[in-house]
Formats: structure tokens, sequence, C-alpha cells
């Protein structure tokens, strides 16, 4: 198959959109929600815009059709984001990271399940690391414990469970070490 890895441009912004929203785990059946893992933060089009044009979206094609993205999130003030800057800066004060690094919030990351298992979450998070991590040391991002395909994603690509509460686990990723310990999934 011919994929290939992008940074996200303006017009994909409806597409990214559609696909956020088809994965909303309120929208899904508990049986899909185990078996295919399921997006809990929201972006309008409009929000995918304002990430796009600070080039911090991702997408991986095929052909014509975007079929799955990687974000971040720090310019979209939603609950999650405000959450994630409380909890990144408790996680700060604990000396659980640095106190002085540069979180970027919100990671998220969608593949349609048709295309899973062509390593795209690695690209994507490649390609993702190399464009921000002159700005940001760590990504962060919130788990439900109850999305377990997500949990074995993440941690299969280098996330670190710091912290956790009843129904979520908070993760992290240094993007450089991520970067210097990867292949090099520009290919």
């Amino acid at each position: 198959m011919d994929f290939k890895i992008r940074v996200a441009e303006k017009t994909d912004a409806k597409d990214l959109y559609s696909l956020n929203s088809r994965w909303q785990g309120e929208r899904m059946n508990e049986d899909s929600k185990k078996n295919y893992g399921f997006l809990s933060a929201s972006f309008s089009e409009n929000d995918f815009k304002i990430l796009i044009s600070h080039e911090e979206v991702v997408v991986a094609t095929y052909g014509n059709l975007i079929i799955g993205y990687y974000l971040i999130n720090n310019y979209v003030d939603t609950e999650k984001f405000r959450l994630g800057k409380s909890i990144v800066q408790k996680i700060k004060n604990d000396n659980k990271i640095p106190s002085g690094c540069k979180v970027a919030l919100g990671a998220q990351v969608l593949i349609e399940v048709d295309y899973r298992g062509n390593n795209l979450t690695n690209k994507m998070l490649y390609l993702l690391c190399k464009n921000v991590s002159h700005k940001y040391d760590y990504f962060y991002s919130s788990i439900k414990k109850n999305n377990i395909q997500s949990i074995k994603a993440n941690l299969r690509n280098g996330w670190k469970i710091v912290e956790e509460d009843e129904t979520l686990f908070f993760v992290f990723l240094h993007t450089k070490d991520y970067l210097l310990n990867s292949k090099n999934f520009e290919k």
C-alpha cells in the first residue's frame, strides 16, 4: 500500500473533523470501543484549522483519502485542554517531570481500522516530534483506563505513565528521546 505521511494543510480540516467525529467514544458501542479504541476529545472544523496553522497536526493518507492523524493541542481551549494544563502543572510540582520543561498538551492519534498495522502511528509521531521538538520537551495526553487499545499503543510507542486517577492514566513522551531512539520513519 502506498501511504504518505505529511503535515496537515488547512484544506484537510473538513476531513479531519469528519474522522474525529466518527470516533467519539459516546457515539460508539462498548464492543467497538473495546476492540478498536475511541476518542474522548472532539474538535470542530475550525479547531482543526487553528491547530493546522501552528503545524501541530500530521496526517496519513492513502491516495487522496485521509486515513489517520496525530495532533497536539496547545491552542484550542477545550475542557480537556484546561484539565491537561492543571495536571501537567501538578506533575511538575511533584517533580515527576522537570519544572522548566515545555509540554505539548492533548496528544491524540487516530487511524482508521482497515489501515492499522502499517506502522502509521510511529511514522506520524516521528514527523510530529521532528516538527515540534524545538518547541516542546514532552507530549502529554490522558487515556481513559477502559481504552485498552490506546493504552497498549501508547506504551508500545514509548509513552510513559507518570500519574493516574480513578479513571485516567496521564502519559508523557519525551520528544527528543523518541527521535533519538526511533528508527528513521521518514521513508
